[in-house]
């Protein structure tokens, strides 16, 4: 069901989000693991690492994205069908990760939502 066409795309993405955590001056960063009740879902959301709210760039549950530290994320979870997406109901979630107070310091953030909600298909 998920677009396994785009995975080096998403790759590469992932890769450039991750270099850039890395050479920015806060070296500092939170890998995040987004989970929820299953792997057919994927999260998109504002920040490039998450597909800046394009379907076709978000990531599937349970991979691993890297953001600076103290980055204020919102996301929400889609179902991707074919060549649609049904997005999750509601406002978006937010994330706010920590700082550290060291840039030596990499922290890992595994954020376990509920099962999401989503919009009925239009008939």
């Amino acid at each position: 069901r998920f677009f396994e066409g785009n995975l080096t795309a998403q790759r590469a993405r992932h890769q450039r989000a991750y270099a850039a955590a890395h050479n920015s001056s806060n070296s500092s960063q939170v890998m995040v693991v987004f989970e929820t009740s299953s792997e057919d879902f994927a999260v998109v959301g504002d920040h490039p690492a998450i597909g800046k709210w394009k379907p076709q760039q978000g990531i599937k549950a349970g991979e691993t994205c890297v953001f600076p530290s103290g980055t204020r994320i919102e996301y929400k979870w889609i179902e991707k069908c074919a060549d649609d997406a049904r997005w999750e109901h509601g406002e978006n979630r937010v994330l706010t990760l920590p700082t550290t107070a060291s840039d030596d310091v990499r922290l890992k953030l595994t954020v376990q939502d509920a099962a999401p909600a989503f919009e009925e298909p239009v008939q």
